[in-house]
């Protein structure tokens, strides 16, 4: 390998791992053991939130508490370990929470748009909530335990 090979083969990987990583870096997703951190970040630098987290995605595996009307479309809200996730979506979608209960598992994503620090709430934008998965939780007298059945 001649001089100017050594000098371009080193200089090549290092401009794809910086590519590499700043396009990782901006198509970063959340998860429900991010939501502390989400929270913090609002409540110390609403600047830093906005420019590093807000419209990032986030998939949230947490417990069903209620799917509402609302004034935009149907509300499910989603709570993990004391912080709760609400997000909008259309009738079509919600309908197919139809027989879950409170304590179910249910898994969402969505883009977020605001923190509401008091009632710890992550606010997803409106109609871009997806629902990902849904476990409903069956108890018979029959059974010991629970047993779990997933709802399509």
């Amino acid at each position: 390998m001649n001089a100017l090979g050594r000098f371009l083969l080193p200089a090549f990987l290092i401009s794809l791992l910086l590519v590499s990583l700043s396009s990782s870096a901006s198509a970063q997703e959340y998860t429900e053991a991010d939501l502390r951190r989400v929270f913090q970040t609002y409540s110390s630098n609403e600047i830093r939130f906005k420019r590093d987290i807000k419209t990032k995605r986030i998939v949230v595996n947490g417990t069903f508490e209620t799917v509402k009307e609302g004034a935009m479309g149907w509300v499910v809200s989603v709570s993990h370990r004391g912080f709760f996730v609400m997000c909008s979506m259309s009738e079509e979608k919600a309908l197919k929470m139809a027989e879950l209960d409170p304590g179910d598992r249910i898994k969402i994503s969505g883009s977020i748009l605001s923190v509401d620090p008091p009632k710890l709430t992550v606010q997803l934008y409106g109609e871009g909530c997806d629902l990902l998965e849904m476990e409903k939780l069956i108890y018979r007298p029959d059974y010991q335990g629970e047993r779990i059945i997933q709802v399509k």
